[in-house]
């Protein structure tokens, strides 16, 4: 595999744990999404990447679908006035 920052080829792999937040306070209430992805890392210029297993990724994208919906729920109140 080749680093798409340097074009190097000497990545190396390594076992990883992430906690995914969702933005903004008006998520502070979701739970964040555990994912443990195997990282790799590119040793000459740093950069590193992972793919979300399937399961977190439809995860965090219903999750975040939600989390839109509520924010502009929360809003439309704010733009009605504004727009008035």
């Amino acid at each position: 595999m080749k680093c798409a920052a340097c074009g190097s080829y000497s990545y190396r792999a390594f076992p990883a744990e992430v906690l995914i937040h969702f933005p903004g306070l008006v998520n502070i209430d979701k739970s964040p999404v555990f994912v443990f992805p195997k990282i790799t890392i590119c040793p000459e210029c740093g950069v590193g990447q992972f793919r979300v297993p399937e399961a977190e990724l439809r995860l965090l994208m219903n999750r975040d679908v939600a989390a839109a919906a509520e924010y502009q729920k929360k809003t439309a109140g704010e733009r009605v006035a504004a727009a008035a």
